[in-house]
């Protein structure tokens, strides 16, 4: 599966941010009312998250999704 730049800062960012929060991809996905695998897919690049998606996940690790979007941009410049 052919991954964008996008795709891989996201993922790279949101690792980070899930790994500051101090919990598992298990966790986030259970509070996100998503599959775990669902989030490793985010999280190597594999897969989008939708708009829905990202302020969901956000509002989990207690970030706003401007700052998860501000991290992608700041890693694809």
């Amino acid at each position: 599966m052919k991954q964008s730049g996008a795709d891989q800062a996201f993922g790279e960012v949101l690792r980070e941010l899930r790994k500051g929060a101090g919990v598992t991809q298990e966790t986030l996905a259970l509070d996100a009312g998503l599959d775990r695998t669902f989030i490793s897919m985010l999280e190597r690049g594999h897969r989008q998250p939708t708009l829905q998606t990202l302020l969901t996940l956000a509002r989990c690790l207690g970030v706003p999704a401007s700052e998860i979007v501000a991290k992608v941009e700041s890693r694809l410049e």
